[in-house]
């Protein structure tokens, strides 16, 4: 098993355990969605890392409605998704939610 972590902007962190004998789904999943030979193109066909980019778009988006588990839960039946268990190639260690303050806002009062 091979571990990776995606770290965004200094404050967003998630954690992959992968199966690298399982790229075959990597590849079935990259292939569904439009633009996946491309990805594959910009990753020197290295389809893991190509998987592992779309995956943790995915999951980054999602994280600003859902924790760990709800992650997690939502793959079980997504469209185009395998269910994120390390049978099906990859699963999540760990994944930050995005968490804001309202002291961390800066506003400004525009002109009319």
């Amino acid at each position: 098993m091979e571990k990776f972590k995606f770290t965004y902007e200094c404050w967003w962190d998630l954690i992959l355990e992968v199966d690298p004998t399982k790229t075959e789904n990597f590849k079935e999943q990259l292939l569904f969605w439009s633009g996946g030979h491309d990805r594959i193109r910009s990753e020197n066909g290295d389809l893991k890392m190509a998987f592992l980019k779309m995956l943790a778009e995915e999951i980054i988006q999602m994280s600003l409605t859902m924790n760990e588990n709800g992650i997690i839960h939502e793959f079980e039946n997504k469209e185009g998704w395998l269910p994120l268990t390390i049978e099906n190639g990859v699963r999540i260690v760990e994944v930050d939610s995005f968490q804001f303050d309202g002291d961390d806002f800066f506003i400004e009062k525009l002109d009319d």
